[in-house]
């Protein structure tokens, strides 16, 4: 009799702590895109060097967001018509409130960056593919190399530097998206 008491007050117990702590859990979830959709669903594909970062509420006073200022640009497609591309991303720490949205780039500051911009300002998320249209920059033996954000970020160091020396060089990269706006129509209506 008492192991029965015992086994029901554990699972009451165990209730209560399960209806009584709520757990939230998210992840960002992404159709898969290829480099052809990536030029092609691009409003805006921009190279530049993150100067200045700065988190801020949205309208709705709830969402941070941070806005990244871009200099250095070299304008792929597109148009930015200031020498500061101010880019807003979801996500922030403002006073002692932080939001993170697992699997979405964090843009840095003194980083250099080949961004594929569509929706800005009018969807949430603005890269095309969320992550996939976001490629850091980075020198290897005097070469910048173009690596995807979710690549270099989730690697170890050891793999991460692997895959730098094989990643394409920025004038590659450049090179393989100016091949794809010359041979392919722009899909900026697609989805």
């Amino acid at each position: 009799m008492l192991n029965f008491r015992w086994r029901i007050q554990y699972v009451t117990l165990l209730l209560v702590a399960l209806l009584g702590f709520p757990v939230v859990s998210s992840a960002l979830t992404v159709e898969a895109v290829d480099f052809d959709q990536l030029v092609a669903r691009a409003e805006v594909i921009v190279i530049g060097t993150v100067r200045d970062t700065r988190s801020a509420l949205g309208a709705d006073g709830q969402t941070i967001y941070t806005w990244a200022d871009l200099v250095d640009l070299d304008v792929l497609k597109g148009d930015v018509p200031e020498a500061v591309y101010r880019l807003r991303v979801p996500g922030g720490v403002l006073g002692d409130a932080a939001q993170i949205y697992p699997g979405m780039p964090v843009l840095k500051r003194g980083e250099r960056y080949v961004l594929f911009v569509r929706g800005h300002l009018q969807q949430f998320i603005p890269f095309v593919g969320a992550f996939q249209g976001v490629y850091s920059i980075r020198r290897v033996d005097g070469e910048e190399r173009v690596l995807r954000y979710d690549r270099l970020s989730s690697e170890t160091a050891f793999a991460a530097g692997a895959m730098l020396n094989s990643a394409p060089t920025l004038d590659e990269f450049v090179q393989q998206i100016r091949g794809q706006l010359i041979n392919k129509p722009t899909m900026s209506d697609a989805p």
